[in-house]
């Protein structure tokens, strides 16, 4: 279940167990781990099996090392937020194990699995009966997410209905898919379940949201928003384990506190306040489109607004619209529950509709500091926000230079001059991140940042690494804490909490190493260059092979890893010169003859990857 950027209702359901675990499909991926502290890793080695662990062996991270302990787990703590490129690697019974390269979490720790092949008596025994897609992960840390399938055609979404984990197939029930869209209207498709407990939904269109619904067992099963893929169709397991009683904003449930036929809409405009100022309306959702049933309601001083007297049934779906002031909220797709009880529907509905929290690291490099940004936006509605021409803009700080976006997400996210990102197009329900780098000039041993916030932050997080001689002055109020790394380094993390709309970040900073003033103002064109190749390598070496789908050729994987390597080589090229180690005409000479291998590199990676496109 995804934690909202505010709390505004807490859930307490537990996470059951899982039925059916294959550590082949585990084996080597970075899992984000909330119960692990940012910054910490922490990397179990086995041998094909759960119960075969492998203790007292060296694993090592990102240039530290750690020896497995009696449960075989090594751990790392103190590496830096934002930290990329990082790779577990180990030798159990002289086979050599690593993970897929990651980038460390803002949020959250990771937990990595590395596990040499089973044994035939440790490889999983699953029932036929609503069996996997190969691939598919456990389905109660996956249910009601879709996930990209190449076997799936475009456009194309498949749900399997179980009751339970795999194996524990729902089949001859109802699967509903609704999609909503920027302007609350709607599109409905029924279909029953097969013996695997199956259906397929086609022709998803990209304007709109979609939800899946059933009732299993008198309990509502649904879906989170689903955003038809640009490439590829998509697979989604729901599971009717996963269903809970307590209040989850968007989730219904029933209370005998409320009459049995009855809706009962709890506004929040957060976690301490009531939207007392919210009016609501319900609409019943056919196959035909979004129908009005004449039924309004205003909000008590509790934000509480009742429908009475509703009708029932497996095959009736509705949507709430709740207004506040000239914002709508829409609410997802959902029945009316059977039984003796009334329906309770809990709606978060904020002064704004899109929230954002803000996450970033920085490191020196020469005359720069670089930073390395995660920007987390939720959507609190339940159908897409359209932002017009203009799109979603997310400022970057004044003075900023070498702005880029990540490639999985560069196609519709733009650094536009030097304002910040725009998002252009519809921004879905739920939570999406964006990852950018950028970097601020030293000047005399100083820089600023200064960060306009103009839709608020949920929250904030600046991680700096600790440099010598260097002075900080933070904005007032924040947290601050040290934190050490495995490499005799020492980090300062600085937190705050919510920021208002129109508010902003500013740090001053000073005593900072740089070249002295007759280099640095000889070469800086060339500095510059470098730090957008820097740039560029921290952005190909967070990223490689996120987008299409996780189709990766073996060739494709090559060039990337090649790119990399002539991004760190231009690097490294660039520092060598700026610290007077080469002279001017051997590094234009050396900087061109690899720019000339990086061209040809990427040329020939974008033809791979619009192969793979077609």
């Amino acid at each position: 279940m995804r934690r909202l950027l505010v709390g505004a209702i807490v859930c307490a359901g537990a996470i059951a167990q899982a039925q059916v675990i294959d550590v082949r499909e585990m084996h080597g991926i970075p899992r984000p781990e909330p119960k692990l502290p940012p910054g910490t890793v922490t990397v179990r080695l086995i041998r094909g099996s759960l119960a075969k662990r492998v203790p007292d062996t060296e694993v090592t991270l990102g240039g530290r090392s750690a020896k497995t302990d009696a449960e075989g787990r090594a751990r790392f703590d103190g590496i830096p937020v934002g930290t990329a490129d990082l790779v577990a690697k180990a030798t159990v019974d002289t086979l050599a194990l690593e993970s897929q390269s990651f980038t460390l979490p803002p949020d959250s720790g990771i937990a990595i699995l590395l596990t040499t092949p089973p044994a035939p008596e440790d490889l999983p025994q699953v029932p036929t009966a609503g069996m996997p897609d190969p691939g598919m992960p456990d389905p109660m840390e996956a249910h009601g997410i879709a996930i990209p399938r190449d076997q799936v055609p475009l456009g194309t979404l498949r749900v399997t209905l179980l009751r339970n984990g795999w194996g524990s197939a729902a089949s001859n029930h109802y699967v509903d898919l609704v999609g909503i869209d920027a302007d609350g209207q709607t599109v409905r498709q029924r279909e029953v379940t097969d013996s695997k407990g199956q259906v397929t939904f086609k022709g998803l269109r990209r304007r709109y949201a979609y939800y899946a619904l059933a009732m299993v067992d008198g309990k509502e099963v649904s879906s989170s928003a689903v955003v038809p893929a640009a490439d590829s169709g998509q697979a989604m397991v729901l599971t009717a384990a996963r269903t809970t009683e307590e209040m989850v904003p968007g989730q219904v449930f029933a209370s005998a506190q409320v009459p049995a036929g009855a809706l009962m809409v709890g506004a929040f405009k957060n976690d301490q306040e009531f939207a007392s100022d919210a009016r609501a309306k319900l609409y019943g959702v056919g196959p035909q489109g979004r129908v009005s049933i004449g039924s309004q309601a205003a909000a008590d001083d509790r934000g509480i607004l009742t429908f009475p007297n509703l009708p029932r049934g497996e095959e009736l779906l509705f949507v709430v619209e709740v207004e506040r002031g000239e914002q709508a909220y829409w609410s997802k797709p959902f029945h009316l529950l059977p039984g003796d009880a009334g329906t309770v529907l809990p709606m978060l509905v904020p002064d704004q509709p899109v929230l954002v929290a803000l996450h970033a690291g920085a490191e020196l490099e020469d005359m720069f500091l670089h930073f390395q940004v995660q920007y987390t936006i939720e959507n609190v509605t339940g159908a897409p926000l359209d932002f017009g021409q203009r799109g979603l803009r997310l400022p970057l700080p004044h003075g900023f230079v070498g702005g880029q976006v990540a490639p999985d997400k560069a196609a519709q996210i733009k650094v536009v001059g030097d304002e910040g990102i725009a998002w252009r197009g519809s921004v879905p329900p739920g939570q999406d991140r964006v990852t950018l780098g950028f970097s601020l000039q030293i000047e005399d041993g100083k820089a600023s940042l200064r960060w306009d916030a103009p839709l608020g932050l949920a929250e904030w997080l600046i991680v700096m690494d600790d440099i010598d001689g260097m002075k900080t002055v933070a904005p007032a109020g924040v947290e601050k804490q040290t934190m050490p790394g495995n490499d005799g380094r020492s980090f300062t993390q600085y937190r705050s909490g919510r920021l208002d709309p129109g508010g902003e970040i500013t740090f001053a900073f000073s005593g900072l190493p740089q070249p002295p003033a007759s280099i640095r103002h000889k070469r800086i064109a060339f500095t510059v260059a470098a730090a957008l190749l820097l740039l560029g390598g921290i952005v190909v070496a967070l990223f490689a092979g996120f987008g299409l789908g996780g189709r990766r050729t073996r060739r494709r994987m090559e060039l990337e890893r090649q790119s990399e390597r002539l991004y760190a080589e231009l690097t490294a090229l660039a520092k060598r010169f700026l610290a007077g180690r080469l002279d001017e005409k051997s590094y234009l000479r050396q900087r061109k003859s690899k720019q000339d291998e990086l061209e040809r590199t990427l040329r020939e990676l974008d033809g791979v990857i619009d192969e793979a496109l077609a």
